[in-house]
């Protein structure tokens, strides 16, 4: 099915450079192109007559080729991540690794069955982390942007708990010290189950590595647990990391807790801003998330001598999150019941 016409708009246009350069790469027409509903991604699926690809849009042509060098280097020595197939105009080609996404997965399946899901994303992500320290990581990606300033800006995000009973003693200077340490491991970023797939063969992989950097990986167990997508206490995911992965850096504890205290603060502040953006109090689905993620914020803080300050905070806004969310209930009227997930908060 090649491209016929003007491009009319951005999806028009993005669309006619995806399928452009498919068609020049592989030389031969696409047949289909399924992509999610609503505007055009940047990633779609095109079925040709022998193949299915996976194209990605990237908006410059050098991360397309940095992502295809690491897919290359990754490939040799793990199955946890997608094949590369090439680049062409700045679009990515990537081996299809199937449509069951993990965060689709999570919202049909019993609890006993998510600590299972829950299990393989962590232990996927340990053998990713594994097998990137078989390669030579400082020649394919770029020196990640690391430093006491950077730090400081993103444990910023703490401040939400100002209206939630504040930060306590908090040590400001020693966080920020712990987070601009440069870290050595592939930090592959977005580790959201939305960037997880579940293969036939019951194991999960990881796509969309267009934003890895050098770092903590500390950084990358934070994005997964984090994520509201989970029902599992918080308690039992952090289990997991400390009990799957295979961390050899005595201090990766206190690091996981740091990083899972900022990714969760940062996304409460988003949820938190929005409502009051909107001159709105939050939705049943808005108020179930931010209790979430303050839940699991006081759970990653009691983890760490550093972070421990944080917990009456978290502890609280949990509370009055889940106070919000009974009202919202009531609201609705008997029987409704909120959807879990609400806005997606930026990872």
């Amino acid at each position: 099915m090649s491209f016929i016409g003007d491009p009319q708009n951005d999806d028009d246009a993005r669309m006619l450079r995806i399928l452009s350069a498919a068609e020049r790469h592989f030389g031969t027409p696409v047949r289909e192109v399924e992509a999610p509903p609503g505007p055009l991604p940047s990633r779609l699926l095109l079925i040709f007559d022998d193949r299915r690809v996976i194209a990605t849009a990237r908006p410059a042509g050098e991360h397309a080729d940095i992502e295809s060098r690491l897919l290359e280097a990754l490939s040799e020595v793990t199955d946890r991540a997608p094949r590369s197939l090439g680049v062409t105009d700045g679009v990515l080609f990537q081996s299809d690794l199937g449509p069951d996404r993990l965060d689709g997965i999570i919202g049909s399946v019993p609890p006993g069955r998510e600590a299972l899901l829950a299990e393989e994303a962590v232990r996927a992500l340990s053998e990713l982390h594994a097998a990137a320290g078989e390669i030579a990581l400082d020649e394919i990606l770029p020196p990640p942007e690391t430093g006491p300033e950077l730090a400081a800006r993103r444990l910023r995000a703490v401040e939400v708990l100002a209206a939630h009973g504040g930060t306590g003693r908090f040590d400001m200077e020693a966080a920020t010290a712990v987070l601009a340490e440069p870290g050595h491991a592939l930090v592959k970023g977005d580790c959201r189950p939305v960037s997880a797939t579940l293969g036939p063969d019951g194991r999960l992989r990881w796509f969309d590595f267009e934003t890895a950097v050098i770092g903590q990986a500390a950084a990358d167990y934070a994005s997964l647990l984090s994520d509201p997508a989970w029902r599992l206490p918080p308690d039992r995911l952090f289990a997991m990391v400390a009990g799957l992965v295979a961390w050899e850096d005595a201090d990766f504890l206190d690091h996981l807790a740091l990083h899972l205290v900022v990714q969760a603060a940062a996304r409460l502040r988003f949820l938190e801003s929005a409502a009051q953006r909107a001159g709105r109090g939050a939705s049943g689905a808005e108020a179930e998330t931010a209790a979430r993620l303050s839940e699991v914020g006081a759970h990653a803080a009691g983890q760490s001598a550093l972070t421990q300050p944080l917990a009456t905070g978290f502890k609280r806004a949990a509370r009055h999150h889940r106070k919000r969310l009974r009202e919202a209930g009531q609201r609705q009227g008997p029987g409704a019941r909120s959807a879990r997930g609400g806005a997606r908060p930026p990872g």
